[in-house]
C-alpha cells in the first residue's frame, strides 16, 4: 500500500475481529463470565473462536495489514496515514463475534479496540475480489483526510489509536 490512494477504493476485513483479546477475556474473567452467561455458552464461544482460528491460519500478503494491538480502529488509523487519505467505515460491517459484544459490555470494554489475530485489513484495487470469500467490504477511502465511522444516521471521527482495551482487565 502506499500513499496518494485514489479516491473512493474499498477497504475490507479479511476474517473477524477481536478473537485474541475474546479468548484471554475468556481465559482471565471466567469467573465474571459466569455469573453472567452459562457454562455451556462459554464452552460453544471458546469452540467457536478456536474452529475459527484453525480455519484462518494464515498471514498477511504484501497488500494486507493486520488486525493488532488496538483493534480494528487502530488498523485502520494506521491504513489511513500509510495511503495519505480519509475514509468512510460503515461500524454495522466489521464482522465480530455476537459473544465477543456480549463479553466486552459485560466488561465495558470496546471491542473493535481489542486486539484480533488472524484478521487482516486491505485496499481493494479490484472490485471482482469483494467476491472473495472470508473478504468483507467495510468502507472506503476517501480524498479527504476525513476519516469517518457511521453507524446507522450517527457519524464519528476516528481517533488517534488508544491502548489495547485488553490492558484494562488487570485494572479491573
Amino acid at each position: 500500500m502506499r500513499k496518494g490512494a485514489v479516491k473512493e477504493l474499498d477497504i475490507a476485513v479479511r476474517g473477524i475481529i477481536a478473537c485474541d483479546g475474546t479468548e484471554r477475556i475468556l481465559a482471565e474473567c471466567r469467573d465474571e463470565l459466569r455469573q453472567r452467561f452459562s457454562g455451556y455458552y462459554l464452552r460453544k464461544a471458546a469452540y467457536e473462536l478456536e474452529r475459527y482460528k484453525r480455519s484462518q491460519l494464515k498471514t498477511a500478503t504484501g497488500t494486507e495489514m493486520p488486525v493488532d494491538e488496538g483493534g480494528i480502529l487502530a488498523a485502520l488509523w494506521h491504513l489511513s496515514q500509510e495511503l495519505g487519505c480519509g475514509m468512510r467505515i460503515d461500524i454495522k460491517k466489521i464482522p465480530v463475534l455476537q459473544e465477543t459484544i456480549e463479553f466486552c459490555n459485560l466488561l465495558d470494554l470496546n471491542p473493535y479496540r481489542l486486539k484480533s489475530g488472524n484478521c487482516f485489513l486491505t485496499v481493494i484495487r479490484d472490485r471482482e475480489m469483494t467476491h472473495e470469500p472470508g473478504l468483507t467490504v467495510i468502507g472506503y477511502t476517501a480524498p479527504d483526510n476525513d476519516k469517518l465511522i457511521l453507524n446507522g444516521d450517527e457519524v464519528q471521527y476516528l481517533t488517534r489509536p488508544a491502548p489495547d482495551e485488553i490492558l484494562k482487565i488487570g485494572n479491573k
